[in-house]
């Protein structure tokens, strides 16, 4: 008898999960390719209504960029990878809709309230609070960083990884604070769509290398 699918995607979780502790650089190529569209179908049947859908991918690129540079932040021991990536997508995508209903009167009204799972027995326990997962950068940290030559690149670099949806503290290293709100927005999403273009074409180009 075959390993069930998701008894596989369990344990192939797991296994990449270690190697990306242990700083394979070969990981983060591994573990997009495996679960990235996975982690997209999931959210997108969670908001199935959303106005902008491209939303749904930038959460899932940030969910996944944070969980490459602080892999720490999951804990095998509460869930599979999958439903931990799963939620954390989810919880940017929440964080971003929340934000752009306070900016704007033309939000979307798309019901941020608590959702029943499709998959309640596969989703993540609890997302670990930055008080108690231990939040040290990856070995594959410097990989990354290595790929900004930039030093203001390696900065928003490292707020997404972090995880810190704050515009300010981005507007703040790329010196546009003084900026009127909406423009100095539209600067940080730029510099943070070319950041985050870059780590991904990387990681495809290492995908193919794997293959």
């Amino acid at each position: 008898m075959g390993v069930p699918p998701l008894q596989a995607l369990r344990e192939l979780g797991k296994e990449l999960h270690q190697l990306l502790i242990a700083g394979d650089v070969i990981a983060p190529a591994r573990i997009a390719e495996s679960f990235m569209p996975l982690v997209l179908a999931r959210v997108k049947r969670c908001f199935p209504s959303l106005g902008d859908p491209h939303l749904v991918d930038t959460a899932v690129e940030d969910a996944l960029i944070s969980y490459f540079g602080r892999p720490a932040q999951y804990q095998p021991d509460k869930g599979n990878l999958l439903a931990y990536l799963t939620m954390s997508a989810i919880g940017d995508l929440k964080n971003m809709l929340r934000k752009h209903e306070r900016e704007s009167s033309d939000a979307q009204g798309v019901e941020l309230g608590d959702r029943p799972a499709e998959h309640p027995m596969e989703m993540y326990g609890d997302v670990a609070s930055e008080d108690e997962a231990v939040l040290e950068p990856a070995p594959v940290w410097n990989h990354l960083m290595g790929l900004l030559p930039d030093a203001k690149d390696r900065e928003l670099l490292a707020l997404l990884i972090e995880g810190e949806r704050s515009t300010g503290k981005f507007a703040a290293v790329l010196g546009v604070s003084d900026l009127p709100p909406k423009q100095a927005a539209a600067i940080v999403k730029r510099h943070k769509d070319r950041i985050k273009k870059r780590i991904t074409r990387h990681i495809a180009r290492e995908e193919i290398r794997d293959e």
